[in-house]
C-alpha cells in the first residue's frame, strides 16, 4: 500500500518536474543559443542542461527531504511518544528514481534543444 502511495506521489511530481524544466528551458532558449554561438558545442549544451535540471533535482530531494522530517517529527510528537522510524531505504530508493527520472525528462528535451537551428532560437518570440 505504501508502494502505491509513493508511486503516485512520484507520477505527480513528475508531471511538475517536467513542466517546470520545460518552462525553464524554453525561456532561457535565446540564452542557449548565445552559449552556442560562443563556440558551446551541442553536446555541452546537453550536458550543461542536465546538469543544470539534476541540481535542480538534489537541491529538491534535499529540501524535500528536510522538511519531510520535520514535519513527520512534529506530526509523531504531536500523537503520542512514539519512536520515529526513518525507512532510509525506500528514501534512498525514491531519491535515486527522482534522479533517474530527472534525467530521462531532460535528455529528450536538451538533445531537441542543441539541435535546433541558431537562427530560429535567437528569433524574437
Amino acid at each position: 500500500m505504501l508502494w502505491a502511495v509513493t508511486l503516485l506521489v512520484l507520477l505527480i511530481g513528475l508531471m511538475g518536474m517536467f513542466s517546470t524544466i520545460s518552462a525553464s528551458n524554453l525561456a532561457n532558449m535565446r540564452e542557449y543559443a548565445i552559449l552556442r554561438t560562443i563556440h558551446l558545442s551541442p553536446m555541452q549544451l546537453v550536458t550543461l542542461i542536465v546538469i543544470k535540471s539534476t541540481v535542480y533535482a538534489v537541491l529538491a530531494i534535499l529540501l524535500g527531504g528536510v522538511t519531510g522530517f520535520i514535519l513527520s517529527f512534529a506530526f509523531i510528537n504531536g500523537l503520542d511518544d512514539g519512536a520515529m522510524v526513518i525507512p532510509w531505504e525506500q528514501e534512498a530508493v525514491i531519491s535515486f528514481l527522482i534522479l533517474l527520472c530527472t534525467v530521462l525528462v531532460t535528455l529528450p528535451m536538451a538533445v531537441r534543444l542543441a539541435k535546433r537551428p541558431l537562427a530560429k532560437a535567437l528569433e524574437n518570440e
